[in-house]
């Protein structure tokens, strides 16, 4: 199974590379590369975004959240293709009726799309190693589809998350809210990009 990842920025690949080492095949999608060019930094293809969206049965939009809705419209058709969508629109106003940068990531790859929220509330230094002192870091997922929620949180565990299921799509602004506090408390309050979520569990 092909994951398809549009963004070659510090978020994709991350995720990227640390897929690959799980022995899944992973391919990029960017717009300013040549199609079907293979980058050997990155250990995979990198080609433009519809190729890569054609190719891959798991699109994860990568993107700053500005450049979601146009990477999408470069995507084409992503009706039945499983889109994780790993974007926060920090700061960005939404129109209504969307509460969250999801719910519009949803409404523009149109209804064929199943949009999984997830790997929105860490910094890239944690997709490249959950594990913080000698605890793997929290992986919310969150979604309206059950089999992509459970491939998605299957894809987590791969990286090394906890992953957690945090409930239906409508969670998404809670884990983007989740997202803007993580960025208070690792640069605003000087706690390091490397601060990551756990969950404690109570027996």
């Amino acid at each position: 199974m092909c994951i398809g990842i549009l963004g070659t920025g510090k978020v994709g690949t991350a995720l990227g590379g640390g897929w690959l080492a799980a022995g899944h095949d992973v391919l990029y999608g960017s717009r300013s590369r040549r199609p079907a060019l293979h980058d050997t930094e990155l250990g995979a293809a990198v080609s433009d975004i519809a190729h890569t969206a054609r190719r891959a049965a798991i699109v994860v939009l990568a993107t700053p959240f500005e450049a979601a809705l146009d990477t999408i419209a470069a995507a084409g058709d992503l009706s039945g293709k499983l889109l994780i969508d790993a974007t926060n629109p920090m700061g960005a106003t939404l129109p209504r009726p969307h509460r969250s940068g999801a719910e519009m990531v949803a409404a523009a790859a149109g209804p064929g799309a199943i949009v999984v929220k997830a790997f929105n509330t860490m910094g890239f230094e944690t997709m490249w190693d959950p594990e913080v002192d000698g605890r793997a870091a929290l992986g919310l997922v969150a979604g309206d589809h059950a089999e992509a929620k459970t491939t998605v949180l299957q894809l987590a565990r791969d990286l090394g998350f906890d992953a957690v299921d945090a409930g239906g799509l409508d969670a998404a602004r809670m884990l983007e809210n989740l997202a803007e506090l993580w960025v208070q408390l690792a640069i605003r309050q000087g706690h390091g990009r490397g601060v990551a979520f756990a969950l404690l569990r109570r027996d």
